[in-house]
């Protein structure tokens, strides 16, 4: 499940993959929540590979993903255990 302050976008999903666009509604940087990940991902914002470090943060124990993001990302999860 992903939570956006905005509209997704382009959603792709295929096992183990999912990418998606978010159409921001605010002009300031804001974060995305995603819920349900059974493990650490790999994040791709707009093609490029982002370690899970602030400003970002993966918390294991609850399979949640925080990423802090501006404007309108495209971003590319690529999921653990898949």
């Amino acid at each position: 499940v992903v939570h956006a302050p905005g509209a997704l976008a382009e959603v792709q999903e295929t096992p183990g993959n999912l990418s998606f666009r978010v159409r921001g509604w605010t002009d300031q940087p804001y974060h995305v929540l995603v819920v349900g990940l059974k493990g650490a991902p790999t994040v791709r914002l707009d093609g490029k590979e982002t370690p899970l470090t602030e400003p970002h943060q993966f918390l294991a124990a609850e399979g949640q993903l925080i990423l802090r993001v501006e404007g309108s990302p495209t971003i590319a999860l690529t999921l653990a255990g898949r």
